[in-house]
């Protein structure tokens, strides 16, 4: 949904405000990026039946795009380019839908979004009084030949040419297709979002329907809502999770809400704070009303898993 929830205005692991210290990191914030797609294709969604209920859909012209991707690779930068990021990074969406436009295609031209603008003037039919660095994407080949070079800026860990200009021949769109379509081959549905790099395949699972050990139970803290949580629709929804371990778990961590596993991954170190593990809950998991968030430490294998209960006190 397009529901706010609570959590830190900086996302815990982000060193420098900028690289990610390891993959729960970029786990959690890549899991906090695909909530936030989902609410925009909802919104979009919303956009576009209103605009077919109007019966204005036909006539009008919609430009879909974003200013910038963002990488979610342990280790690496969150914004700039390098080898390992650039093709999260250089590439964004552009949906164009044209005016009487009845079907759907798919062109690999080297668009940029400096097209855009004449794009537009071409569609409502009228001259820029000024230069333009981009073309119309109407225009039958106009970015044919065009070289993928990009200035670096900002933290880019690229090589500019004497031109001030770095290649992106090495990077293909491929490359982030094919990630994607990984993720989502691996894991299917809610997984693919819930269950965090690292994390125990048990999604979805009754934790009484599992191996539960309780004896020695490992001990840590839970901060923002705590363990008993209350849902309303006049207030955020409580969603973030950030615990902290008193000892480093032999095993990854998973999360219940009411007696389902909702979220999973592994505990990792952040400077200052005790060994960790933070994500998001499922909203389809609160519903207005008191909900019983618990812990477990997950240790045996995926095949025969077993769940240690964290005894939990208030943290920050």
């Amino acid at each position: 949904s397009t529901a706010t929830h609570d959590g830190p205005d900086v996302p815990p692991g982000l060193a420098d405000g900028n690289h990610w210290l390891h993959d729960l990191a970029a786990g959690a914030a890549h899991q906090a990026h695909l909530r936030s797609l989902q609410a925009t294709d909802l919104l979009l969604g919303e956009l576009l039946d209103r605009l077919e209920s109007t019966g204005r859909f036909d006539d009008a012209l919609v430009i879909v795009t974003a200013d910038h991707g963002a990488a979610f690779v342990g280790g690496a930068p969150f914004r700039a380019i390098t080898d390992a990021t650039a093709d999260q990074v250089a590439y964004v969406p552009l949906f164009v839908k044209l005016p009487g436009q009845t079907a759907a295609e798919v062109d690999d031209a080297p668009v940029q979004t400096v097209d855009i603008v004449p794009t537009i003037a071409d569609v409502v039919g009228i001259d820029i009084p000024w230069a333009v660095d981009g073309v119309s994407l109407l225009e039958e080949g106009a970015t044919e030949g065009r070289p993928h070079r990009f200035r670096p800026v900002w933290l880019d860990e690229v090589t500019a040419g004497a031109d001030g200009l770095a290649e992106l021949e090495s990077v293909t769109f491929d490359d982030r297709v094919a990630r994607n379509a990984a993720l989502l081959e691996d894991l299917a549905g809610e997984a693919a979002v819930q269950q965090l790099p690292g994390g125990a395949p048990l999604i979805g699972a009754e934790v009484d329907d599992l191996t539960v050990d309780d004896t020695d139970p490992p001990t840590g803290t839970i901060a923002f809502a705590g363990q008993d949580r209350t849902v309303s629709p006049d207030a955020p929804v409580p969603a973030f999770v950030l615990a902290g371990f008193d000892d480093v778990p032999s095993g990854s961590v998973a999360v219940a809400v009411d007696g389902t596993v909702v979220l999973t991954g592994p505990v990792a170190a952040v400077p200052g704070r005790t060994p960790s593990f933070w994500g998001l809950l499922p909203e389809e998991a609160l519903g207005d009303g008191r909900h019983r968030v618990e812990l477990y430490e997950v240790t045996g294998s995926d095949d025969a898993p077993v769940l240690r209960p964290v005894t939990l006190r208030p943290g920050t």
